[in-house]
């Protein structure tokens, strides 16, 4: 890898080890709520009434962003 190679590839790392202290940081906030059965079913219920939506917009953002 060349030098410029590894310095374009450092924000994309920072970006990673960002996202990674923010799990680690969120994490046990998550994990003392747990979800009740009628909540994750009217979750499952929503995301999927918004599927095709919702993998439309990833598609023009992602493609055409």
């Amino acid at each position: 890898m060349t030098s410029g190679a590894v310095a374009h590839g450092i924000p994309e790392i920072l970006a990673d080890v960002q996202a990674g202290a923010r799990l680690l940081w969120r994490l046990p906030a998550f994990l003392r709520r747990p979800v009740r059965l009628e909540e994750a079913r009217g979750i499952l219920r929503r995301r999927l009434e918004r599927r095709e939506a919702d993998f439309l917009d990833l598609m023009r953002r992602a493609v055409y962003g």
